[in-house]
């Protein structure tokens, strides 16, 4: 039978036409799937910015890489590990690479914005989550771009936890990161959140991590509060300050007057103007109490506490509602002990010793009468004796030349005796007179030395300055100049502050002097420190240069 190749073309031409029917209709399935099963394994990689996209069985992978590993890692996976894929091509690209990393948290409300870059989408979705554990209610804004240049992962990563807890602590602000380095700006929550992130920003960063800027700003409180407890020699200080400024203000003036000072002060904005001056005024009447508090709250302040007696409460009411600044309301309830009992029993003591003094007195008077009376009837017997006696009127006789030449003889040792007596007594005045003169020379010569010179203190102390050690040098050359003789330094100030704090500083001022002298050879016993705060003016204290006269040390030498 002979062949006939055209009919079977023709036979060919219905199989190929059914196959390209076919190929039409199964297409689309078939790059869906591949496109699926591709992206799946993609993301299952860690690699879900590449898009596949197929025409038959060849891909196309599209997308922005982190890496610069990363296109070459899509391509192999999805030639390699996709089955069906007979060839793929990657038009991939890289994201931007920045030289200054930056990301930004903002606060605001119950809202919070992202700004700056993030390496990754994985990276985003780890900062989200961080971000929503810390503020689960709060609405996040992500506006975050890719781009490469971050810091090494891990470390970046604990720089935003870091972040997101210092934004936590804030009623508002902003926290930005720039590389590896940290700038917190915005109002604290509370007095407490404000604590911790000064902490935590103060030596509480992650590792690999600075600090840049520091910005934060304590809370703002009302009512605004403040306290002083006296008890013994100790304060208790408590309530806030608006700055650093101010406390150390407040612990300086403290420590002046107590010897142990608990510092317990909170930093919070919202302090009345005049809040510090308060706060001195309040401890220097403290001081004079023997135990006490005062205490701010608003705009009242309050003291209260026992006095020694009813004249001291008086006075300290007195100085508190005067010295407080008149924006202020002031209160006090001072108390004092009642003594009326004790002074009447001093009084019932004292007339009976004048009594018993007056009956001591009438008792020696009539034994002096008795004996006068005695006398004189023992001169009467020996009279009457006489007279009856003519021998022994002669030898009374005698007996009284006798005495008298006796008499004459005592009246001349004690004459000379007199005489030497005043001789010395003029010795002895003028020893004392030239003793004199030379305490005088001394102690003008330590006068001038201390008028040329320069003894000056620190600032409302006893510590001396170190400008005053030449003077004092000379003061000791001219105090061991002048021995035997007594030397009396006199301390005075002006008229600011309470006479009470002026008298102890002056005090002390001159016992430094006293101090200084003996250390520099001087005999201690020779030196006597007194303290006359502002009684012994010599100027007026209505203006600065008149206060400085009046702030000086004085010398006096005492020849006795």
């Amino acid at each position: 039978m002979r062949c006939h190749p055209w009919r079977w073309l023709w036979g060919l031409l219905p199989l190929a036409v059914w196959t390209w029917v076919t190929v039409l209709i199964e297409r689309p399935r078939i790059e869906a799937d591949l496109s699926r099963r591709a992206s799946e394994a993609l993301n299952a990689a860690g690699l879900d910015w590449a898009h596949v996209t197929f025409s038959g069985r060849d891909g196309i992978i599209s997308g922005k890489a982190a890496e610069d590993s990363e296109p070459t890692a899509a391509l192999r996976l999805v030639n390699n590990n996709v089955w069906g894929v007979r060839i793929a091509d990657t038009q991939a690209e890289l994201i931007e690479k920045v030289d200054t990393y930056l990301w930004t948290a903002t606060l605001n409300g119950d809202d919070v914005r992202l700004t700056g870059y993030v390496p990754n989408e994985a990276t985003r979705r780890a900062v989200l989550a961080a971000l929503k554990s810390d503020f689960p209610r709060a609405k996040i804004d992500d506006r975050s771009k890719l781009a490469r240049g971050a810091p090494e992962n891990g470390v970046w990563l604990a720089g935003i936890k870091f972040a997101g807890k210092q934004l936590m602590g804030l009623k508002k602000g902003h926290v930005d990161l720039a590389n590896t380095g940290v700038s917190v700006t915005g109002e604290a929550n509370t007095v407490a959140s404000y604590g911790n992130i000064k902490t935590a920003l103060g030596g509480g960063l992650p590792k690999g991590w600075k600090l840049v800027a520091d910005r934060v700003t304590p809370p703002r409180v009302d009512p605004y509060v403040w306290s002083a407890q006296h008890s013994g020699e100790q304060v208790t200080l408590t309530g806030y300050v608006p700055d650093e400024r101010t406390r150390d203000a407040i612990l300086t003036h403290a420590r002046k007057d107590y010897r142990k000072v608990v510092d317990k002060l909170q930093l919070a904005e919202g302090a009345p103007d005049g809040l510090q001056r308060g706060a001195l005024i309040a401890l220097d009447q403290l001081a004079n109490l023997k135990n006490g508090r005062a205490e701010f709250n608003g705009r009242a302040f309050s003291l209260s506490g026992e006095a020694a007696d009813q004249d001291a409460a008086a006075a300290i009411s007195k100085r508190w509602r005067s010295g407080l600044p008149p924006a202020f309301k002031s209160a006090d309830n001072l108390t004092f002990p009642d003594n009326s009992a004790q002074l009447a029993a001093e009084a019932r003591r004292r007339a009976e010793e004048e009594a018993a003094a007056r009956q001591r007195a009438a008792e020696d008077e009539a034994r002096r009468a008795a004996e006068a009376k005695r006398r004189a009837d023992e001169d009467e017997a020996a009279r009457r004796a006489a007279d009856s006696n003519d021998a022994t009127r002669r030898a009374e006789a005698e007996a009284k030349r006798r005495a008298e030449a006796e008499a004459r003889r005592r009246a001349e040792e004690t004459e000379a005796k007199r005489r030497a007596e005043e001789a010395e007594t003029k010795r002895v005045a003028a020893l004392a007179e030239e003793r004199k003169t030379a305490a005088s020379r001394c102690e003008q010569v330590m006068r001038t030395v201390s008028r040329e010179g320069v003894i000056r203190f620190e600032r409302a102390s006893a510590d001396l300055h170190s400008d005053s050690r030449p003077t004092l040098d000379k003061l000791v050359k001219a105090a061991n100049a002048c021995p035997g003789f007594k030397i009396e330094i006199g301390g005075h100030t002006d008229a600011e502050g309470t006479p009470e704090r002026n008298k102890r500083l002056s005090e002390r001022r001159a016992q430094s002097i006293v101090s200084y002298l003996t250390k520099a050879g001087v005999d201690s016993n020779r030196l006597d420190a007194v303290g006359y705060g502002e009684t012994k003016p010599v100027a007026s204290n209505d203006t600065a240069e008149d206060r400085a006269k009046n702030r000086r040390i004085e010398f006096t030498v005492k020849a006795n």
